[in-house]
C-alpha cells in the first residue's frame, strides 16, 4: 500500500465515508477547502462570540470576582520575577504570557500617571488606579477568550484527522463550543482555559504524531505537554492519558497495517518518542526553573504534594465511590444532561465505531481523575475542561453518523441532534446573560435608588467577592473574617442601619455562625428582610436557559443569593 493510501486507512471512515477521501488527501480540491474553511470560521465565530459577551463581568474593580484568577494584582506582583526564582503556587507560563501584555499598558502609564489625593489631603502620582487595574483585568480576560476560541480550533482539527470528514469536525469543536462550563470560563483570568488550550493542541499533535509520525509531530507534542504543565500542574494527569492515547493509537495503526499486537505495543520505543520525551522534560526544565533554582520548584510542588494546596479543601472526603459520584455531577453541571447523555451514548458506539481512536477521547480525562483526583481527594467542575476537549470527539463522531443514518427520518434526526446542540447553547447564553445581570449588580442599583450614601452597611462577606457599594461612594464596612463571624459585627461602631448577606459567605459554617445567621433571617437581631437579590436565567429559576442544567443549581460563583436587611 502506497504511503497516502495508509494514511488514508487510518484517518477515513470505514463504511459510507468514501465522499470524506477528498478532505484527508494529499492535495484537496478547491471544494474541499471551501467546506473546511467555510466550517472553521463558523465555529469560531459562535465560539467568540460566547466567549467575549460579558468579558467586563464584575468591573471595574480591582480584583476578579472569581477566586484563583490570576488576573490584576496577582500577576504583577510577580512581574519582577518573571525569569528569578519562582515562589508563586501556580507555574510561571501564563504568568508570562499575560505579564509580557501588562508590560507594554505599565511602560506607557508610567509616563503618564494619575493624580489623587492621599489621606492627608495632598496630591500624589500613581501609575494605577481602579480603571487602569480594570483595563489589565480584561487584558487576562481577553487572553483567556481568545484561547478558549484557539482550543475550539484544535478541537475541529483534531477530529478533521481522525475521521477525515468535516461534519464530524465541526460537530465535536461546536460541542466545546456551547459547553457551559468552558464558556463561563473562558471569561476569566483563572489558569483553567489557558491549560484547556494547551491540552487540546497536545491532543491534535498526539494524533499527528501516532498516524503520521514525523519528527516534527513529536517534538510539538512535548513542547505542548510541557506547556500545558506549566500552566497549571495537575495538567500532567492528562499528558499522562495523551501519553498512553498515542501509544494505543500506535496499536491500532500497526493492526490496520496488518500487523500484530507485538508490532504495536513495541513501537512506542522508538527514537521520536524518546525526541517528545526529552523535549517535554527540557521545556519543563526550563520553565520552572530546576536548573537554576531547584530548591524553590521542591517548595512550590510541597504547597500542592501533601501540603495546604490539597490538604485544606479535603475535610468533606468521605471515600472514593462519593468522590466518583460528585465527579458525576460536576460533569453534568459543567456540560448540563442533553450533551452529558449524548457523550455517554456515544462512548459506547464510538469503542465499536472508531476503536483504537477512542483513546484520545476518553484517557487524557481517565488518568487525569486516576493520577490527581482520586490522590487529591477532591474535584471541581473547571478541573474537567481539559478533559472535555476529549469527550467532545465521542460526541461529534456519533452525531455525524446518526445526522447520515437514513432508516430514520431526516426530520426526527435534524430535530435531535438541534435540540441537544440548541439547549447546550442556550445554557451558555443564560450563564452570559447571568453575569451581565449578577445579583451583586442588582444590589448596587437598589443601593443607588434607594439608599442614602451617608447611611452605614455593613457586609458580612470579603470585599473581594461583595458588591461594589465602596466604589459608588457609601459607607460600606465589610465586616467579615476566618474565624466564624457572629452577632458582634452589629454592635461595632458605626452601627449599621443596612446589613448585607451573602450566600457563598452565610450558608459556610467555617467562616459565619450559624446561630447568627438563623436569627439574622427569623429577624430576632433588630433587622427586618427589605429585598432578596439572586439569579434569574439559569436553574432553579424555570426559563429555557436553564433546562439542560437541570437539575443542577447554578455555582455559587454567578450571581449569589443575596438578603439586605434594614434596622428596624
Amino acid at each position: 500500500m502506497s504511503r497516502p493510501r495508509r494514511r488514508e486507512a487510518h484517518f477515513s471512515d470505514r463504511k459510507g465515508m468514501q465522499n470524506a477521501k477528498a478532505f484527508v488527501s494529499p492535495i484537496p480540491g478547491v471544494k474541499s477547502w471551501k467546506f473546511f474553511w467555510g466550517a472553521l470560521l463558523i465555529v469560531v465565530i459562535l465560539s467568540g462570540i460566547l466567549n467575549f459577551t460579558c468579558l467586563d463581568w464584575g468591573l471595574p474593580n480591582g480584583n476578579s470576582w472569581h477566586s484563583d484568577s490570576i488576573a490584576g494584582n496577582t500577576t504583577l506582583n510577580e512581574i519582577p520575577r518573571l525569569f528569578g526564582t519562582w515562589t508563586n503556587k501556580y507555574p510561571r507560563l501564563h504568568f508570562i504570557i499575560c505579564g509580557s501584555f501588562y508590560k507594554w499598558y505599565l511602560a506607557d502609564w508610567q509616563k503618564h500617571p494619575v493624580y489623587g489625593v492621599d489621606g492627608k489631603g495632598n496630591q500624589v502620582a500613581r501609575v494605577l488606579d481602579i480603571s487602569r487595574m480594570s483595563k489589565l483585568i480584561l487584558v487576562s480576560n481577553t487572553l483567556s477568550a481568545l484561547m478558549g476560541v484557539g482550543a475550539v480550533m484544535a478541537v475541529f482539527l483534531t477530529a478533521r484527522l481522525l475521521f477525515g470528514d468535516i461534519l464530524s469536525a465541526f460537530l465535536p469543536s461546536l460541542a466545546l463550543a456551547c459547553s457551559h462550563i468552558f464558556v463561563f470560563y473562558s471569561h476569566l483570568g483563572n489558569l483553567d482555559v489557558p491549560c484547556t488550550f494547551w491540552i487540546a493542541w497536545s491532543i491534535y499533535w498526539a494524533v499527528k504524531a501516532a498516524y503520521l509520525g514525523r519528527w516534527h509531530h513529536y517534538i510539538l507534542l512535548g513542547v505542548f505537554c510541557a506547556c500545558a504543565v506549566c500552566t497549571k500542574d495537575p495538567a500532567a494527569g492528562f499528558v499522562v492519558g495523551i501519553g498512553f492515547s498515542v501509544w494505543l493509537g500506535l496499536v491500532g495503526k500497526a493492526r490496520d497495517e496488518g500487523r500484530s499486537y507485538r508490532d504495536g505495543i513495541f513501537a512506542v520505543f522508538t527514537v521520536k518518542v524518546l525526541a517528545a520525551i526529552l523535549a517535554l522534560v527540557l521545556v519543563f526544565a526550563l520553565l520552572n526553573g530546576i536548573f537554576t533554582s531547584p530548591r524553590a520548584f521542591l517548595q512550590r510542588m510541597g504547597h500542592w504534594i501533601g501540603g495546604p494546596g490539597t490538604t485544606e479543601y479535603t475535610g468533606g472526603y468521605r471515600g472514593q465511590w462519593p468522590l466518583m459520584v460528585e465527579a458525576f455531577y460536576k460533569l453534568w453541571y459543567s456540560v448540563g444532561w442533553p450533551f452529558l447523555l449524548a457523550i455517554i451514548l456515544s462512548l459506547v458506539y464510538s469503542i465499536y465505531r472508531i476503536r483504537w481512536k477512542t483513546g484520545f477521547a476518553i484517557l487524557p480525562l481517565l488518568c487525569f481523575y486516576l493520577v490527581v483526583v482520586m490522590r487529591v481527594h477532591q474535584v471541581q467542575s473547571r478541573y474537567l475542561i481539559p478533559g472535555l476537549t476529549g469527550l467532545v470527539l465521542l460526541l461529534g463522531i456519533s452525531a455525524g453518523d446518526f445526522l447520515r443514518w437514513s432508516k430514520v427520518s431526516r426530520v426526527i434526526r435534524v430535530v435531535l441532534v438541534g435540540t441537544i446542540y440548541g439547549l447546550s447553547f442556550l445554557y451558555c447564553m443564560g450563564g452570559n446573560l447571568e453575569m451581565a445581570e449578577d445579583s451583586r449588580i442588582q444590589v448596587e442599583k437598589w443601593f443607588e435608588q434607594n439608599v442614602s450614601r451617608r447611611s452605614p452597611i455593613v457586609a458580612v462577606c470579603p470585599v473581594t467577592y461583595a458588591p461594589r457599594l465602596h466604589m459608588l461612594g457609601f459607607r460600606c464596612d465589610f465586616r467579615w473574617s476566618p474565624m466564624p463571624t457572629t452577632e458582634q459585627v452589629l454592635y461595632k461602631e458605626p452601627i449599621p442601619e443596612y446589613l448585607i448577606m451573602s450566600e457563598k459567605w452565610y450558608t459556610d459554617s467555617r467562616v459565619c455562625d450559624q446561630k447568627f445567621v438563623r436569627k439574622v433571617f427569623k429577624e430576632e437581631l433588630g433587622y427586618k428582610k427589605m429585598e432578596q437579590f439572586s439569579n434569574k436565567y439559569l436553574y432553579p429559576k424555570k426559563t429555557l436557559f436553564g433546562v439542560a442544567g437541570w437539575p443542577m443549581r447554578k455555582d455559587q460563583v454567578i450571581s449569589p443569593d443575596i438578603y439586605v436587611f434594614q434596622k428596624k
